[in-house]
């Protein structure tokens, strides 16, 4: 009927209209760098040991040691968490088309992976009025914009089922950080990782 034809139009220009914006043959994976700003301003005498060539080079020098490279994009010290997110928003437009998609922070301890993440200490990335705060991470950025692209969708009748889990790893352990009783007692929050039957690595027994 024309109800039915009018949904499978508009399921058609949706999906050719991510596929242009987000080409089949893009690169699985991807590596940013993101430079954290000194933790007490520099003396007028003092070179920095880190330099950035264009978008996407980086040089450090220690020393006779010098190291340079270039990744997808290099962020420098005075970039802000919109332009982070910005940068791989793509990504969770692309877990409503049926794909897998992860982002994860590696680095040393004190290097702003938890501020990158999370946003700031004992927030959650939001402002009084509900809104997105500037400071907040790539993870409050995300569970809203996963939000926004569901509501966007009743149009066409799509129906979602959210699930979230939270874990830790630390020191070669999993563990639960939504169990009850896991701030108090680490050791009963801790999971097993294990492959399933159809050879997808799981994480066993998590809250979601």
């Amino acid at each position: 009927n024309d109800s039915t034809t009018s949904k499978e139009e508009i399921l058609s220009e949706t999906k050719t209209s991510d596929t242009n914006k987000h080409p089949q043959n893009e690169e699985h994976l991807r590596v940013l760098i993101r430079i954290r700003p000194p933790l007490s301003p520099p003396s007028a005498s003092e070179i920095s040991p880190i330099s950035v060539n264009g978008s996407s080079g980086i040089k450090l020098v220690k020393e006779t040691h010098v190291f340079e490279g270039d990744f997808d994009q290099v962020f420098d010290h005075s970039s802000s968490q919109q332009e982070i997110f910005e940068f791989l928003s793509h990504n969770i437009r692309r877990v409503l088309d049926g794909q897998n998609a992860s982002i994860f922070a590696y680095g040393q301890t004190n290097t702003g992976k938890t501020y990158t993440m999370l946003g700031p200490p004992n927030t959650l990335g939001l402002d009084p009025d509900g809104s997105i705060s500037a400071s907040a991470g790539l993870i409050p950025r995300a569970l809203c914009t996963f939000f926004e692209l569901c509501s966007g969708a009743e149009h066409i009748n799509a129906r979602f089922e959210l699930e979230c889990s939270y874990v830790q790893v630390y020191n070669e352990r999993v563990l639960d950080l939504l169990k009850p009783g896991a701030a108090v007692n680490p050791n009963a929050a801790e999971l097993d990782i294990r492959t399933g039957p159809l050879g997808a690595v799981e994480v066993v027994g998590m809250v979601k």
